[in-house]
């Protein structure tokens, strides 16, 4: 079903969920994009600033499953009606099938780990510079190793909720399976642009294609969510091993 389907500006609640959703794609589409190509404060303005890592970590969370958790439900609740099977059903997110769902997941994370350290060789053969290419580096200037355990293999859920869940559920009947795939790992990719540096965007993308397919497959979400936490913990552990390693290592 699309967005639009049920949907009438009439009434207020639907208006509600309708600028919630749009407050998600801001934060996690536009502002990406555009701290790519540099409208976002400077880096001593950030720098100045102390934060708690535990707050902080909490706060991620807290976003991050308000708007990808949160406000799908509300829009199946308000807009199409939806009771709480029939959210489950739309998303995919059910026992049934659970077994095949993650062999499906686990397979899927050692595909994507291979692509992407692959793509990584490739390109560094080729003479381009993926020194910088991990989001990792980066996320460990914010949270301890301990925090980062957290934030990897929790996020994951209301990331796969949200894109491989909701978003993957609206576009389906209406685009059809290729068509949703690549529109939702275009939007996953987007969300992971990080400052000056495309290629976790690009590589996320790829990842996020990846992910969809065992989700089409096996109409299950455990099959997206088992694999993109595994492939961030392959990631995270080829991290730990040193700087070696390091620039081959993503996380989604």
């Amino acid at each position: 079903m699309l967005f639009t389907m049920d949907f009438s500006p009439r009434r207020l609640g639907h208006l509600g969920a309708s600028v919630l959703l749009l407050i998600t794609f801001l934060i996690f589409i536009v502002v990406p994009i555009l701290s790519f190509f540099g409208f976002s404060s400077s880096s001593s303005d950030t720098n100045s600033i102390t934060i708690s890592p535990i707050f902080l970590l909490v706060i991620q969370l807290l976003l991050v499953f308000v708007l990808f958790v949160f406000v799908p439900i509300l829009w199946y609740k308000v807009v199409n009606r939806f009771d709480k099977r029939q959210i489950l059903d739309s998303i995919n997110l059910k026992r049934t099938g659970l077994d095949e769902a993650v062999i499906w997941g686990i397979i899927t994370a050692i595909l994507a780990f291979v692509v992407i350290v692959s793509i990584g060789i490739i390109l560094n053969l080729l003479g381009f510079d993926v020194s910088k290419s991990s989001n990792i580096t980066e996320l460990n200037k914010l949270f301890p190793i301990p925090y980062m355990l957290i934030l990897i293999t929790v996020q994951p859920f209301a990331e796969e909720f949200f894109f491989r869940g909701f978003l993957l559920d609206k576009l389906l009947d209406a685009l059809g399976p290729a068509n949703a795939i690549i529109i939702t790992s275009f939007l996953f990719g987007l969300a992971h642009l990080l400052y000056g540096n495309i290629y976790p965007a690009v590589m996320t993308g790829v990842v996020g294609f990846l992910l969809a397919i065992p989700v089409v497959r096996t109409k299950n979400l455990y099959a997206s969510i088992v694999a993109h936490v595994l492939f961030n913990l392959m990631s995270f552990s080829i991290y730990l091993f040193g700087e070696l390693f390091t620039q081959q290592s993503l996380i989604l």
